[in-house]
């Protein structure tokens, strides 16, 4: 048992504070033909698999994936909705043809009580989140876990009550 303890301490170390929920825009599908959609250029992998294959000449360990340059925040892209309740939800779509998966890194990340965010697959049979403001650090760094698929949709709700805006850029 412990041995068994010893190597699982590790993966617990790094799950990520979430809050559970369900954010509105997973449940309406049919909105999905109004959120804005943002493609990234699939990057060149048979120039990667080759830098992998003479990477792995000299014991390099295998590339698991390629980071992405990115520019997309509620603040440069104010595609914002107020629902009834008047929460206002800002939502994006992050799209990479032939990706395996996405994952996300944000710079400036703060959300404020009264935020929450999500992340989920289009096919919704993967859902993370809610991030709120226990995933604040100091650093204002953030990343989210991968999401298997090629697109992914961003879902950041602010509640009529928050006292303060979020800052959120996502760059990679």
């Amino acid at each position: 048992a412990l041995t068994l303890t010893f190597f699982l301490l590790p993966l617990i170390s790094l799950a990520q504070i979430s809050s559970g929920g369900i954010p509105p825009g997973f449940v309406q599908t049919n909105m999905d033909n109004q959120v804005i959609t943002y493609q990234i250029s699939a990057p060149d992998t048979e120039q990667l698999l080759k830098e992998d294959r003479q990477a792995g000449k000299f014991g390099v360990a295998e590339r698991i994936g390629v980071l992405l340059p990115l520019n997309v925040s509620p603040q440069n892209h104010k595609n914002w909705k107020i629902l009834p309740d008047g929460t206002r939800q800002w939502r994006v779509r992050i799209s990479s043809d032939g990706a395996k998966a996405l994952g996300l890194y944000y710079r400036d990340f703060y959300l404020p009580p009264g935020c929450s965010l999500f992340v989920y697959d289009v096919s919704r049979t993967r859902l993370l989140g809610s991030y709120t403001s226990k995933n604040n650090h100091e650093s204002r760094l953030f990343a989210n876990e991968q999401v298997p698929g090629d697109e992914l949709i961003v879902e950041l709700l602010v509640s009529p009550h928050a006292t303060e805006q979020p800052d959120l850029l996502i760059t990679e």
